[in-house]
């Protein structure tokens, strides 16, 4: 999957996009252009979920909230 990410940041995107990609318990995938990252998925084991409803909204908006924390001094300003 990494391969497929990148290859369509290389082809179908500007330069600075970005390709996320979730799948569940799966790692999350993080692909530019130039690199790629792997990120493993926290599973907690106390608890049983019980409904995925918003379950990607809310990463999403951790996900940028966490860009924002990271780069707001050099996009936002």
């Amino acid at each position: 999957m990494p391969d497929l990410a990148s290859s369509i940041a290389q082809t179908h995107l500007p330069p600075n996009a970005l390709v996320v990609v979730t799948a569940a318990d799966a790692p999350t995938w993080v692909v530019h252009a130039t690199q790629s990252m792997t990120y493993p998925v926290a599973l907690p084991s106390d608890f049983k979920v019980q409904d995925t409803n918003g379950a990607g909204d809310a990463f999403v908006g951790g996900f940028f909230a966490g860009l924002y924390c990271v780069f707001r001094f050099s996009f936002f300003n």
